[in-house]
């Protein structure tokens, strides 16, 4: 593959490593052994490292003047893989923020060479795109983009990549990049896909994981022209996995939302959605957007601490005609809230008037009385006897389009027949009038 670095000679000797620090990013820098969580005095403060995708290192001391060696694995073939940002030629490799969490990032650490250089770095630029999904093929963007230049700092690591015969040669020094980001991911599943530019002719080249006596060290992803492809080296057909670093904050998240929608049922707008944790939450509450501002219209009491899922619902019976605005608003027991989602929904007007019938029908002592309006218009809604008199005026106003409600409670009333009628002129000039029977039973 014409992006790969060809080796020029074959690995055919069985090669053993003896190493100290496998798992540790052990380096020497300008003569003083750093630690796996180094922070260069350009990039202070870092927060947390939140996350390690894996370790380039064969051996602390065993590289060019005593720095710290990362040698070809066994049976490879490839120093690094291209990731030249001039060529459309992108790496990436995945990581899961934990369920229940929440990372707020600061910066991510990735690693390259130029071949060539000294340990002064030749890295000008770089851009980082964070994919949200199972694939950088079929993940969607969540932070970042291709153009930006997010390159924060750029140094020696203190480690050289060379072969295991020629270990102190010194033309290949890895540089630490420092991609800056303020992203704040939820749990799930993320890939970082990230390119650079440099001043040399080389490459640039992301260097490998390194794990001695494994050839498959990852399931890192190249993009060549357009494609996506597996981080395979020139040769040989072993899948390859990229080093890299993030920081950041993690803290808890209070509730994990995983759908929230809005369905017209009639005039009421219904509201569902589920969670798959939660932790302290002592509810929502549902918010409408009025004339634009959001005003609560109920809360839905919580689960307090769950790691099962939860499923919500919740009717608005007095939604506006036309299109309507719901946010959900999350509060744990210690009154601390958080915004989860806003959704829309779209109330049509009915396009006749109808007087329904009661219920309860019979009913004691309470009864709802609805009907719909098309449009608005000067409404009556009168009670009468079976012999005619009336014993409850119940409307006498103008009411807007869409569906109304009212609720007839007949405390005073003897049990027997009785009978309800809705008179309505429409602005448009129409009449409307309908009479509905109804039981009363104490």
């Amino acid at each position: 593959m014409k992006n790969f670095v060809l080796v020029l000679v074959l690995l055919t000797i069985c090669l053993t490593f003896s190493i100290n620090a496998q798992n540790a990013d052990v380096a020497k820098f300008t003569g003083v052994k750093v630690q796996n969580n180094y922070i260069h005095p350009q990039d202070s403060p870092l927060g947390t490292m939140l996350y390690s995708n894996g370790n380039f290192i064969t051996n602390p001391t065993g590289g060019a003047g005593g720095a710290a060696l990362s040698a070809l694995g066994d049976s490879l073939d490839t120093y690094g893989l291209r990731f030249n940002k001039t060529l459309y030629n992108w790496v990436a490799d995945d990581f899961t923020v934990p369920v229940n969490a929440t990372w707020t990032l600061d910066s991510i650490l990735v690693y390259g060479y130029q071949t060539g250089s000294t340990t002064t770095s030749t890295f000008t630029a770089a851009s980082l795109v964070i994919l949200k999904g199972e694939t950088p093929a079929t993940a969607t963007v969540f932070a970042g983009d291709t153009t930006t230049n997010v390159l924060g700092h750029t140094y020696f690591s203190g480690v050289y990549r060379a072969q295991a015969t020629t270990p102190t040669n010194a033309d290949r020094p890895i540089m630490v990049n420092s991609l800056t980001t303020n992203a704040v991911l939820t749990a799930g599943h993320y890939w970082i896909m990230y390119a650079v530019t440099g001043s040399l002719a080389s490459g640039p080249w992301a260097n490998p994981i390194v794990i001695p006596g494994t050839n498959t060290t990852g399931n890192g992803m190249q993009r060549v022209s357009g494609t996506w492809q597996p981080a395979y080296g020139a040769t040989t057909l072993f899948q390859q996995g990229f080093p890299f670093k993030v920081y950041g904050t993690s803290g808890i998240t209070p509730v994990e939302l995983t759908s929230f929608t809005a369905n017209v049922s009639g005039s009421d707008v219904v509201l569902n959605w589920a969670t798959s944790t939660e932790k302290n939450n002592r509810g929502f509450e549902i918010q409408r957007q009025v004339n634009g501002t959001f005003v609560s219209v109920g809360f839905v009491q919580g689960n307090g601490t769950s790691t099962e899922g939860h499923s919500y619902s919740f009717k608005d019976s007095k939604a506006n005609i036309g299109q309507n605005s719901y946010r959900l608003v999350q509060f744990d027991f210690d009154g601390s809230k958080e915004i989860l989602k806003t959704v829309e929904v779209d109330v049509k007007a009915p396009s006749v008037f109808n007087l329904k019938q009661n219920y309860p029908n019979p009913f004691n002592p309470s009864t709802v009385i609805s009907f719909s309006l098309p449009n608005e218009a000067k409404v009556t809604l009168k009670v009468y006897n079976t012999i005619g008199q009336e014993v409850s005026t119940l409307i006498n106003g103008n009411l807007t389009a869409g569906e109304h409600n009212v609720n007839f409670k007949a405390l005073n009333l003897n049990s027997g027949v009785y009978f309800y009628q809705l008179n309505a002129v429409g602005i448009d000039g129409k009449n409307y009038s309908s009479v509905n029977k109804m039981v009363l039973s104490k």
